[in-house]
């Protein structure tokens, strides 16, 4: 509440500067002014602020988080089927937590590829960001869709799949 001081005195400044020119003439450098000192505090106190930086910085603290690694999400089930437009494609897949530690969430990269007489050409990679807040050894079907840049005039004739599992979060 306290932006409405400011606001009110901004408002003033206005009205005055609007109705009298002499008094225009005094504050237009002074508010220019104020306003510079103003930004220049505002980037003095954004550089110098200590509660952005996190307590690992301090060589003192160790934090050490519990660590699931990819082998520890098993993905079964895969299925990609196209959408339209024809760039898009729909996953959907059963995942499933075989580690001792519950996951919030991970990346899944999945990489497509055009490979007619086993010489393979990427296509292009999409990122989807899983959601999925798994205890140790539960499963849950998951379902998201990619965009690829597959180009009308030469579709890919033998396409392959390739995904990768990434930035896994841990349930703390």
């Amino acid at each position: 509440m306290i932006w409405i001081i400011p606001a009110l005195a901004g408002l003033l400044i206005v009205y005055l500067a609007a109705r009298f020119s002499r008094f225009r003439r005094f504050a237009e450098p002074v508010v220019t002014l104020a306003v510079a000192a103003g930004l220049i505090a505002a980037f003095v106190v954004w550089w110098t602020d200590d509660s952005a930086k996190t307590m690992t910085e301090d060589p003192a603290i160790v934090v050490t988080d519990p660590v699931v690694t990819p082998e520890d999400i098993a993905l079964t089930g895969l299925a990609i089927v196209q959408g339209t437009p024809k760039t898009t494609h729909h996953l959907s897949a059963v995942i499933r937590n075989k580690s001792a530690i519950g996951i919030d969430y991970f990346t899944l990269v999945v990489t497509m590829q055009d490979c007619p007489n086993e010489v393979c050409t990427t296509i292009g990679a999409d990122e989807a960001l899983i959601l999925a807040r798994l205890g140790p050894g539960q499963s849950q079907p998951i379902r998201t869709t990619l965009i690829f840049p597959v180009s009308p005039l030469s579709p890919p004739t033998a396409i392959r799949w390739q995904y990768r599992i990434e930035k896994i979060r841990t349930a703390r």
